[in-house]
């Protein structure tokens, strides 16, 4: 099994030795973050809350912000 390469918040994401369902979930989970924690994407949901004063966030984000 080779090591599965992809692309995510501006970085090169290496996975080796998952399985196929796992290599799967884990492309998800990046493209999850990815959309809410991109500063390279003007649609994420970092750059909207970074354009206004006040923003609601979404739980996840709120969870990750309390724990950085």
């Amino acid at each position: 099994m080779s090591a599965a390469r992809f692309r995510s918040m501006g970085c090169e994401i290496v996975v080796d030795g998952a399985t196929a369902g796992e290599l799967e979930q884990v492309r998800r989970l990046f493209a999850e973050r990815d959309r809410m924690f991109s500063r390279f994407r003007a649609d994420s949901e970092l750059n909207r809350i970074n354009a206004v004063r006040v923003a609601a966030l979404s739980p996840e984000f709120a969870r990750t912000l309390a724990v950085a």
